[in-house]
């Protein structure tokens, strides 16, 4: 069983999604887990980054409590778990509000200066490091499908069976470096074993900025 950095996994994904490197696609990385990921894959590309920001919707401290995600622009609910939780609809409006509130804050945070793209009519890769639940990415897809791009990609390391079901109608194309039946958390590691922080994403953003700066035209 192999073991690679999320910067790794980057590295092979970029080789992978070469095909589609001269339309100089815009990168997003499902923020913080697919930043690392992403911005190898926009690196070598030359293309500018950016990101988006899902928040799982879930009942603090309640184990298995997780109903769906919600991004600054978009929300995907599981009803039949939101039923089962029976959460009285005041605290669910406050919740869905506060995690809201928080995705927004991060998409600010670690854009720092950095100005959003515009996405329509361009090929948009979101990337993320195959963690993340399957409803999380499903609200990233949602986000930025609302931003009319050209094509839609989701781009991932590996990808289970309940992602794949997830996005299989949600983008134009799913593009996955190795199928794999390993446990996920198994494959990939942080580098040094560290959390990427705010300040790490908001770095690897102006870094893509600069780059496509000096790309030609």
């Amino acid at each position: 069983m192999d073991l690679y950095t999320r910067s790794e996994a980057g590295r092979r994904l970029a080789k992978v999604l070469a095909p589609w490197e001269s339309e100089h696609p815009l990168i997003f990385a499902l923020s913080p887990g697919g930043a690392r990921v992403a911005f190898e894959v926009a690196q070598r590309f030359g293309s500018p980054m950016d990101l988006v920001a899902a928040r799982r919707l879930e009942v603090p401290g309640r184990w298995r409590s997780a109903f769906g995600a919600v991004t600054p622009r978009s929300m995907r609910i599981s009803r039949p778990q939101m039923r089962a939780l029976a959460l009285p609809k005041p605290y669910l409006k406050d919740l869905v509000q506060r995690e809201e509130r928080e995705a927004m804050l991060e998409e600010r945070v670690h854009r720092g200066a950095s100005e959003p793209l515009e996405l329509e009519g361009r090929l948009v890769i979101l990337i993320d490091d195959g963690l993340a639940d399957p409803m999380v990415v499903s609200a990233g897809i949602a986000s930025l499908r609302a931003r009319h791009p050209a094509r839609l990609f989701l781009a991932v390391p590996f990808a289970s069976p309940e992602l794949k079901l997830a996005v299989r109608r949600m983008v134009d194309r799913l593009v996955v470096d190795r199928e794999s039946d390993d446990q996920p958390a198994m494959l990939i590691c942080d580098e040094c074993f560290i959390q990427t922080t705010g300040e790490d994403v908001r770095r690897m953003v102006e870094l893509s900025r600069q780059q496509e700066e000096l790309v030609p035209a």
